[in-house]
């Protein structure tokens, strides 16, 4: 593909965009688990929303702004499904006894999913038995970087606040948020990793 697309003709140009874009917005994050093909039909889908959006204005306006209104149907429908249909899909799937899967390929990509609530704090235990804590991310939502951010590998990059050496001393970090040299933020790679916790709170 490369020229070629743009010799095709324009709805099918608007289809395949926003189908791609559609499936973007729908699996941002989650989407390490699909193979090529699982990649090509969900963009498929979503582009099949795009040419019904497409072929329903183009009856009252332009070509041209069927497409835009197409690629917006699309994007908006996308989020919708990554917000609330596939948690809904997935309960009723749930309540009928169909699957109790929530279709992620590990239990750190299923947090993806968890926007419902807030994440408050983060522990990490390392592999030598020190514990990096940041007990509560509020106190970094203006930082540059988002408080916490976990790999689907298990990785994490997050504000450490406070530390415990392995005899179990804690020691509290004052100097993460620096409004001269800026924010410290730490990045664990997995193989250090033992274990992670996490505290969430209803979002208000």
């Amino acid at each position: 593909m490369g020229a070629e697309v743009l010799d095709l003709p324009w709805q099918i140009q608007v289809s395949l965009a926003a189908g791609f874009a559609g499936y973007l917005t729908a699996y941002v994050g989650i989407r390490s688990g699909h193979d090529t093909t699982e990649k090509l039909l969900r963009t498929l889908i979503f582009g099949m929303v795009a040419t019904a959006s497409y072929a329903v204005s183009s009856l009252h306006v332009s070509e041209i702004l069927s497409g835009f209104l197409a690629f917006a149907t699309t994007l908006t429908i996308a989020a919708f499904w990554r917000k609330i249909g596939s948690r809904f899909w997935f309960k009723i799937l749930k309540f009928l006894k169909i699957s109790y899967s929530d279709d992620s390929t590990n239990t750190l990509m299923a947090l993806s999913y968890e926007t419902g609530n807030v994440l408050t704090g983060i522990s990490v235990l390392l592999e030598d038995g020190t514990w990096l804590c940041c007990d509560d991310t509020s106190v970094f939502k203006e930082s540059p970087l988002p408080p916490v951010t976990i790999g689907h590998e298990g990785d994490v990059l997050f504000y450490v606040s406070a530390v415990k050496d392995p005899s179990g001393k804690r020691k509290e970090l004052t100097s993460v948020l620096d409004a001269d040299f800026g924010d410290r933020i730490t990045y664990v790679p997995a193989p250090s990793v033992k274990r992670i916790n996490l505290r969430f709170a209803e979002r208000s």
